[in-house]
């Protein structure tokens, strides 16, 4: 049994970068990927024209979503 994971990634298009966990096998420094974005409508297009320029970190995809809602309980802890 194989476990999806996912790479942390720095991303440029242009004069923009950014930071983010995409699958791994997308995680290729130089290669140009699209990003699916989502609408208030709750329709989805691609963003396109992002390069990837540098890698980082992998790990499982079932943490790295996990811990990508750890904001929600800090934040309930920490609001007045």
């Amino acid at each position: 049994m194989s476990t999806e994971t996912m790479t942390q990634c720095q991303l440029r298009r242009d004069n923009q970068q950014q930071m983010l966990w995409i699958p791994t096998k997308f995680a290729i420094e130089g290669r140009h990927i699209g990003l699916r974005e989502k609408t208030i409508q709750g329709g989805a297009y691609w963003d396109e024209g992002w390069t990837v320029k540098k890698t980082f970190t992998t790990m499982p995809s079932s943490y790295v979503l996990e811990r990508s809602q750890d904001y929600k309980k800090t934040r309930e802890a920490s609001d007045i």
